[in-house]
């Protein structure tokens, strides 16, 4: 099965650069409380949030200035948030800036996967723990 990808080229992805700076963007137009849809197929079919429930509120509140209510939305928004920036910046700098950079990561792969894995662990089980609360509890995310 081949090499896996150095996580900075994941988390960096082409398809991150281009996703970062349109979802940064549609947050400066979206309504802060969110448009009224449920657009998250798990809630819908399941009445259960899922883990990433809450980042387009999240992104909004933080583009528009509104730091704790960003965080009530989603407490992972900011720093996703900031990861988007991260990723749309990247994306803006010259090819060769670019590539010294990924070399430079590449270089401290074993810490970008430490980092990457305790991030995944920490959002997944911050969805776990939400979505049964939200059970339990019967109050909305």
């Amino acid at each position: 099965m081949g090499n896996p990808k150095p996580t900075f080229d994941v988390i960096f992805s082409p398809f991150a650069r281009v996703f970062a700076p349109i979802a940064l963007a549609a947050s400066a137009i979206l309504p802060r409380e969110g448009l009224g849809l449920d657009l998250c197929a798990i809630h819908f079919i399941l009445d259960v949030p899922c883990p990433a429930c809450g980042l387009t509120r999240s992104f909004t509140n933080l583009t528009q200035g509104r730091f704790e209510q960003a965080v009530v939305y989603h407490p992972f928004g900011p720093v996703l948030y900031v990861m988007f920036v991260a990723a749309t910046l990247y994306a803006l700098l010259p090819r060769r800036l670019q590539g010294r950079l990924a070399v430079r990561a590449h270089g401290a792969e074993e810490g970008w996967q430490r980092g990457y894995r305790v991030f995944l662990v920490a959002f997944l089980g911050f969805g776990v723990v939400r979505a049964v609360a939200h059970q339990v509890t019967g109050t909305p995310f």
